[in-house]
């Protein structure tokens, strides 16, 4: 599943460390593209819409889950130095299925924000079967911005400052880009990429090149801190609830 032999951990936590993403070029095998290939590109035909999101919920005993839950996976991700700050964190995830064929005028605007977890992996699917070296899409990260905190109400609270309308329209402001130096990342369809999701900053890229295209991804993110909380385990089912896909 995965090519093994061309994972450098120390070069991937110090990346993490020091600028709070890595991109890895090569991490699958040609099988497991594949096949994750062939898995959406039926969904794709199955649902018949212009976009949608498949969380871990509808993606139980798939190709997607057995990638997830395999040994090799989990145990490339409990070398992540980050989540060792917190005692006795399990291997924990959440995952979906992200497509997207027409843009919508949401788009055309950042949406910064945390993410609950830890660690953050971003792997493409070439569902058109591009070129490997072809612009796959595109993230603005401010990598780093927030320290991990052992406070649920800290952290919530940090997420209610920016995830608001009012951070909203400021970010797509000249204002912001004076005050905030983001990083655009673009990937490839032979690359990943991983980042802190937990302190980074990041929202989804603006240019035309990423919001026109057609695109799939697989998005996972693991190590939530907060898993045995029973006010994240509230807002984390509401939030499935609010993406599940109509049937």
């Amino acid at each position: 599943m995965i090519k093994k032999d061309l994972i450098e951990l120390d070069v991937i936590n110090n990346s993490l460390k020091n600028n709070g993403y890595v991109i890895i070029k090569n991490f699958l095998t040609e099988n497991t593209k594949n096949r994750f290939k062939e898995f959406v590109v039926a969904k794709i035909s199955q649902l018949n819409k212009d976009r949608f999101s498949i969380n871990e919920n509808d993606l139980e005993n798939t190709v997607i889950s057995e990638f997830i839950n395999s040994s090799e996976f989990v145990k490339f991700c409990d070398n992540f130095e980050e989540k060792k700050r917190f005692d006795n964190l399990k291997f924990n995830s959440h995952y979906l299925i992200n497509f997207t064929r027409k843009k919508k005028k949401t788009d055309e605007y950042f949406s910064f924000h945390y993410d609950a977890f830890i660690n953050t992996i971003i792997i493409p699917i070439n569902i058109n079967n591009e070129q490997s070296s072809n612009f796959s899409m595109g993230l603005e990260l401010i990598p780093n911005y927030r320290k991990l905190t052992h406070s649920m109400i800290l952290n919530l609270f940090q997420k209610i400052l920016i995830q608001n309308k009012l951070f909203k329209f400021f970010s797509n402001t000249h204002l912001f880009k004076f005050f905030y130096k983001t990083i655009k990342i673009k990937l490839n369809f032979d690359e990943i990429l991983i980042f802190n999701g937990f302190r980074t900053l990041h929202s989804h890229s603006i240019s035309n090149t990423n919001t026109e295209k057609e695109k799939a991804r697989l998005i996972i993110h693991v190590y939530n801190p907060f898993i045995n909380n029973k006010l994240d385990r509230t807002i984390f089912k509401n939030i499935q609830k609010k993406r599940e896909i109509k049937k």
